[in-house]
């Protein structure tokens, strides 16, 4: 009788240890998820002028075509132009690596950019639209206002890859609005818009990688 208690009890607390392990597991994965999706990539600051003859209010989208975490921008992007109307013009910059080949940056986002009523789609094959304008983060938007002035710049989405009313979707509509907003630039969560191994895979789809 003894042995079958001491028995029993070494095997409920080897099976107490084992799910104290797991729930530790469980717990350090989520706090690396969560602080992973809140680390935001670079974004500096833009020069003025946007590279268009368009003087009215103009917002540039900078993307990465392979990066999932874009579709978020995208959405949120969507939600934006329809808000803003006709008062905004907006043009989405898909970046191509020097080593991709010509149409490697039709992808899935590239269709949804171009789905968006209102957006012109391009593409910047070496990235150097994206230079000149301090994008090195896939989601990095600029607003210029009619003069060709920087107004804001950084991240239209709340964390990385998530939906929903942003603080710069805010901050953009009360600019076009006339009002001064509290804010003019926010994070960016998103691929490196070049040298990201993760993202310049042709042949995988794989969580945004800093």
């Amino acid at each position: 009788m003894f042995n079958y208690f001491f028995n029993w009890s070494r095997r409920s607390l080897l099976t107490g240890l084992l799910i104290a392990a797991w729930l530790g597991l469980v717990a350090t994965g989520f706090a690396f998820w969560e602080r992973y999706d809140s680390t935001p990539g670079q974004a500096e600051r833009a020069d003025s002028s946007p590279p268009s003859t368009h003087r009215g209010w103009e917002l540039v989208l900078f993307a990465h075509p392979q990066c999932p975490c874009t579709r978020a921008s995208l959405g949120e992007l969507a939600e934006l132009a329809h808000q803003a109307g006709p008062n905004l013009a907006i043009r989405v910059v898909f970046v191509r690596p020097d080593d991709a080949p010509e149409g490697w940056e039709h992808s899935e986002l590239w269709s949804m950019a171009v789905a968006i009523p209102g957006v012109q789609v391009s593409c910047d094959p070496d990235g150097s639209e994206a230079r000149r304008s301090g994008a090195t983060t896939s989601g990095h938007l600029i607003l210029y206002d009619p003069l060709g002035r920087v107004a804001f710049y950084g991240g239209i989405t709340r964390g990385r890859g998530r939906v929903g009313e942003s603080s710069a979707r805010q901050t953009i509509l009360a600019l076009l609005a006339g009002s001064e907003p509290a804010i003019r630039e926010t994070p960016v969560f998103g691929c490196a818009l070049v040298n990201s191994d993760a993202c310049h895979d042709r042949e995988k789809t794989t969580p945004c990688q800093q």
